[in-house]
């Protein structure tokens, strides 16, 4: 009877956002003390305005309400726990509002790695690069001419329309002695889960796939600073392949096959690039040293 004579009163009070709050809280409170010892009760709260909602007050007095504030960015869900607790089920809701439960869901490439798609930065893509990506730092020669380079595709330059985003990295120049190799900055990882990176390369039309391979490497370090190499197991690394076909982007996937090492609580991932010793060269150089592999859309997930 309380509660019917408090709804009736809630219907017939002035529809200001005020008073509805104060009869809500009243009617929060009236409920969880007509709850106490009962199997359930159903309270209704409707208005002409914008609160609305539907709840249910439990065994243990608490009540929750579904619905929310109907205005766009309002909270889309909230409920008032039976022990007291007042926990957000959802979040902010609306337009433009944080949905999900507790954030944004990620988009396609988001990772851990900082600046996978080179967005940050990028550099002419008819000169050397001077530094490479924001993110990035090189593991093999820092000298000119050898850095990994952000550059972004303008339609005239040779440059192809990226995977992702607008702007693509690639090595200012490759041998087939050794990797070009830049390293990403440093990321936490979970020793019991598996760690998996993705990635695409693209070659050139006019370039001969068999000239140059591609891969990645994953690092392992004993501390978050990434400083300390993991003594168990250092690194893992993606056996190298060239591309099948020329002027088309290809995924790449690698998960080593065994978990993070058990020493370990960071890693970060290299991406690498080389000359096949032999093939034949789609530019002019000296051991097909002027040929390119194109990176975008690298990621690690765990």
């Amino acid at each position: 009877m309380q509660i019917l004579r408090m709804l009736a009163s809630f219907r017939s009070i002035d529809n200001s956002r005020s008073h509805r709050q104060v009869t809500i809280c009243a009617l929060v409170s009236l409920c969880a003390s007509a709850c106490s010892g009962t199997p359930s009760v159903t309270c209704e709260i409707g208005a002409s305005g914008n609160q609305s909602g539907i709840g249910a007050c439990g065994n243990t007095g608490g009540m929750s309400q579904t619905g929310g504030a109907a205005n766009p960015g309002g909270a889309s869900t909230v409920s008032l726990g039976g022990t007291g607790g007042i926990s957000g089920a959802g979040g902010i809701a609306g337009t433009g509002g944080i949905a999900g439960t507790g954030g944004s869901s990620p988009t396609s490439g988001s990772s851990r790695i900082v600046n996978g798609s080179f967005e940050l930065d990028f550099e002419s893509a008819t000169t050397v690069g001077t530094a490479p990506p924001s993110g990035w730092t090189m593991v093999s020669s820092s000298g000119s001419g050898n850095l990994l380079h952000a550059v972004q595709s303008d339609g005239s330059n040779g440059v192809p329309p990226a995977a992702q985003g607008l702007n693509v990295a690639r090595f200012d120049s490759l041998t087939s002695s050794s990797y070009r190799e830049a390293r990403s900055e440093c990321f936490p990882i979970d020793v019991t889960k598996a760690i998996a990176a993705r990635y695409q390369v693209r070659i050139p039309e006019l370039q001969l796939p068999p000239g140059t391979k591609a891969s990645v490497k994953f690092w392992y370090y004993q501390e978050p600073s990434c400083t300390v190499v993991s003594t168990v197991r250092a690194s893992d690394t993606q056996t190298a392949t060239s591309n099948t076909s020329a002027g088309v982007w290809e995924l790449r996937q690698y998960t080593p096959s065994q978990n993070p090492p058990i020493d370990s609580q960071a890693a970060s991932l290299s991406i690498r690039g080389a000359t096949v010793a032999g093939s034949s060269c789609g530019n002019a150089g000296s051991n097909c040293q002027s040929d390119i592999i194109y990176y975008d859309d690298v990621a690690v997930s765990q």
